[in-house]
Formats: structure tokens, sequence, C-alpha cells
């Protein structure tokens, strides 16, 4: 039976979305073993992928990585496909399984914030095969660490991303399909949020590039979709027999 694992969001407080709780939900390691998996709306540690047909959207995590060093009690030796991540805030994105030597393939990676943090790799996504990564925007790396944005994948498209570190794989290489339209952003180790970066940004987002570019762009902390009640404005008491007028605000989230 697929599982769904939901959150309220994140930032709830930065973005001045009011909810019941303004405190994120919070998790460590999940482990996912289920086909059909959605985890959404979180913030989370990390992900260790274990089966096939998962969706992360709209977290805040630390990575999401292929499962395999003995996770859950037991090493994990299947090939995973079909894995969409998508409208996240990640450090990083590692396919390949230490154990067997599988890699996540078929993934859709769109969308996401990448912040070039937690883990050991010196790349922010990696060992991904026959996969689309695409609309990302790279925000932040470890200039100590020699960093790429991708590294050892297999057979992908990679188009419209923005990144900060090291250069991309060439078009043909890996018979991966590296688009022109990728663009790398000189602005130091760490975006800075002046005007400056920030006209760049939205330059870049009207050509198409980067987190928010696309039909289906990041959303602003992983709010799930729908109405969120503002506020509600009504008096303390009322007389016996008169009406009791309430005002309801309402803001829908999309």
């Amino acid at each position: 039976v697929p599982v769904t694992i939901m959150g309220q969001g994140y930032f709830l407080l930065n973005n001045g979305i009011t909810q019941s709780n303004n405190s994120d939900a919070r998790v460590g390691v999940i482990t996912v073993q289920q086909p059909g998996t959605v985890i959404r709306n979180l913030t989370f540690s990390d992900v260790s992928v274990m089966t096939s047909n998962v969706v992360v959207t709209q977290c805040n995590g630390g990575s999401v990585h292929h499962g395999g060093v003995k996770d859950a009690g037991y090493y994990d030796d299947t090939a995973h496909t079909n894995i969409v991540i998508h409208q996240n805030i990640l450090g990083r994105i590692r396919g390949y399984n230490y154990h067997s030597g599988q890699f996540l393939s078929q993934c859709q990676i769109t969308n996401n914030i990448l912040t070039g943090t937690k883990g050991f790799m010196n790349s922010v996504i990696c060992n991904i095969k026959n996969s689309l990564i695409q609309y990302n925007t790279e925000i932040s790396y470890d200039e100590n660490r020699n960093e790429v944005f991708v590294d050892d994948i297999l057979g992908c498209e990679v188009n419209d991303n923005i990144y900060l570190s090291g250069g991309l794989p060439q078009n043909g290489e890996s018979n991966n399909s590296i688009g022109e339209h990728n663009v790398y952003h000189s602005i130091g180790h760490q975006w800075k949020l002046d005007s400056g970066v920030k006209e760049a940004t939205d330059s870049l987002t009207n050509l198409g590039y980067g987190a928010f570019a696309g039909d289906d762009p990041y959303v602003i902390s992983g709010v799930p979709a729908g109405p969120v009640i503002e506020s509600i404005d009504m008096p303390v008491s009322v007389e016996k027999g008169k009406t009791l007028d309430v005002v309801v605000k309402i803001k829908i989230q999309k």
C-alpha cells in the first residue's frame, strides 16, 4: 500500500506564513522501503531510497541517496527506478549503492535548490543514470573540495540549471545530453541575498534557468497547496439574539 508522509512545510516564520503551529515537522533519516511512497513538506536529515516509484517534493533536507549500506538492518542490492525529486531544498543527491554498485535511474530531478552541503562527495548530484536533471539552482558549494555540479552521470539530460561549482560533462560523454541552456553563475562560493543577486536571479529565471523557471517552479517554504487561514476577526461577545459577525481571511498556497 503506498504511503504518504506529509508535514506542514518549513521556514514558516521566515516567509510570513501563518499556521496553527509555526514549527516545521522535523525528522531524522527516512528509510523508504514501500513502493509508491510520497514524502512532502518535511524537514529531514536524509532520505534513503530502498525501493522504486518514490516522490520527494517540497521538503528541506540534507540528502536523498540510494540505500544499501545495511540500512534498516539489511543490504539492498536492487537497482531502483522512477524517483521524483522535485521542488526541494537539498544538500546533495547521490544515486550510487556502495554495496551493490547499482545506480538510481529514470529519475526526475527538477526545480530544486541545492546547497552542496551534507556528505562526503565532491559533487552535488552524482551516480544517476537515464534521468532528467533540469531547472535546478545551486546556491553554495565547498570551494576547498573542488566540487562539481554533476559527476558520474550516465545517459542523463541536463538542461536549464544554474550552477556555481565546477563544469559539466561534455555533451555526449557517457551518453549524456548536456544542453547549451545551463548557466554558470560566477558570484563567489555562495549566494548573497542583496539586490544585485536578486536582479541577476530574476533575469535568469525570466530566461528559463533555475528552480523558479519551468511550468512547475520551486514552491517557497514547501507549504502544501490549498487554503491557509491567515486570520480570524470576531468580537469577544455578542448580545443575545444578535448576529455574531466573523471575518476569516484565507490565503491560497499554490
